[in-house]
């Protein structure tokens, strides 16, 4: 489990750790949906709870693996 701390002063509190999901969308390059649900299922497995999507929704492909 990660340590909690503040964004900002918004007094919401996220995980230190999460997974950065840029590298699912096709943004460099081709994308391949299979490994790219191994490697959430396996984020999922290790306790990852902060999924950093900012500029994967752009490319629409991540929201519908996270639902």
């Amino acid at each position: 489990m990660s340590v909690l701390r503040e964004l900002g002063k918004t007094g919401v509190k996220i995980p230190t750790i999460g997974l950065g999901c840029m590298g699912m969308s096709e943004f460099y390059g081709s994308s391949d949906e299979a490994e790219n649900l191994n490697v959430l299922n396996r984020a999922i497995d290790l306790g990852c709870v902060f999924w950093d999507t900012a500029v994967s929704i752009i490319f629409n492909r991540l929201p519908r693996y996270l639902h």
